[in-house]
C-alpha cells in the first residue's frame, strides 16, 4: 500500500474530508491523528494513493502510484527532491 500525508485543519469533519478525498480522485484513507503544530492543531490523513504487490505489480502502475503521492503533497519545484525514486524510474 502507498499513501501520501495530508495535512487538514484539526476541526476538518468527517464529511468535509470525504468532499476532499471525492473531489481529490481518492477514497481511502489509511490513517488518520492530530498532531501539535507552532500554529495549532492540525489533522494529518494519510492517504491511499494504490495498493498492489511489489512482486506482481507493472512497472508502469508502480511509477504512477509514486508519482501520485509525492505530487499530491509537494510543490511542484520540490518534487525532484522529495521523489527522488520516481525520477530515477522515469529517467
Amino acid at each position: 500500500m502507498l499513501t501520501f500525508p495530508v495535512e487538514l485543519p484539526a476541526n476538518t469533519s468527517r464529511e468535509e474530508i470525504g468532499q476532499w478525498l471525492s473531489a481529490s480522485g481518492f477514497t481511502k484513507v489509511q490513517a488518520e491523528r492530530e498532531v501539535a503544530t507552532p500554529s495549532g492543531p492540525r489533522k494529518v490523513l494519510d492517504v491511499v494513493a494504490d495498493r498492489f504487490r511489489l512482486s506482481s505489480a507493472e512497472s508502469a502502475r508502480v511509477i504512477e502510484a509514486i508519482e501520485v503521492a509525492c505530487s499530491a503533497h509537494t510543490p511542484q519545484e520540490r518534487y525532484a527532491e522529495a521523489c527522488p525514486l520516481a525520477t530515477q524510474l522515469t529517467a
